[in-house]
């Protein structure tokens, strides 16, 4: 650039300096990002490309989990169990059904949860994503995850359930079958999408520890508390409750 005009050269010379140092005494608090990241990304979507591509072969086989164990930080030895089962060598997605219509106020509060159940898998170094979807029959919901869950060849192909325990909660009465059709419901969609089915026993404890967290006080528990009708009355206020365990 001198050798074409050094008089152009020592101008913009000196108007890169002086943008420099003006920069670096104000000392803006900004994140400018990082080519790193969007190097990972370009790189993340190729291979996502390229495999989508790639013909499947019996012995390349994965299992990759869809997961459907609600709020995970209630259920850990069901995350655990399907975590040992991956080790962050295949895809793993946490699905939680959320029993509410789709609304604004509904989706707004998923973020949040999506958001802070990310952060507890990342806390337990558990490498997996999670997926939420709102409506008020499980089923339903989970036939939306096993639809729509994954990308390309990332697709689950088995699907991890605990075992219902409160078969007779309240006995033989009209909503306790409709949650062991809806249960019964879902294993038999997850067969018709020709994906395989577990089921995890735990014996007779079962798999939700959010009660007993409780009692022993395990962990730090975060509410969110999000009414989701402003003229609702309280029995219309979605709660639950996130355990970030300990280390």
């Amino acid at each position: 650039m001198f050798i074409i005009s050094w008089v152009t050269a020592l101008i913009t010379f000196f108007c890169f300096a002086a943008l420099f140092l003006y920069i670096l005494h104000r000392k803006p608090d900004v994140n400018w990002g990082s080519s790193t990241q969007a190097h990972s990304y370009k790189n993340a979507l190729a291979g996502m490309i390229k495999l989508s591509h790639t013909e499947e072969h019996v012995k390349n086989y994965r299992p990759q989990l869809l997961v459907l164990c609600g709020n995970a930080a209630a259920r850990p030895s069901l995350i655990d169990f399907a975590y040992n089962i991956t080790k962050g060598s295949s895809l793993m997605i946490c699905g939680y059904v959320v029993p509410y219509n789709p609304s604004d106020r509904v989706h707004s509060v998923m973020r949040k949860l999506e958001r802070q159940l990310s952060e507890w898998l990342q806390k337990r170094r558990v490498k997996a994503f999670y997926a939420a979807i709102a409506n008020v029959s499980l089923r339903a919901g989970a036939q939306s995850l096993l639809q729509v869950c994954g990308l390309g060849k990332l697709r689950p192909n088995i699907i991890l359930i605990g075992f219902k325990t409160n078969w007779y909660r309240n006995g033989p009465i009209p909503e306790t079958l409709d949650e062991m059709n809806e249960y019964f419901g879902t294993i038999q969609d997850a067969f018709d999408s020709n994906m395989a089915v577990c089921v995890l026993r735990n014996g007779s404890m079962g798999l939700d520890f959010s009660e007993a967290m409780k009692l022993l006080n395990v962990g730090e528990s975060k509410r969110l508390d999000i009414n989701l009708d402003e003229n609702a009355g309280e029995k219309e206020k979605w709660v639950t409750s996130l355990f970030v365990i300990s280390k």
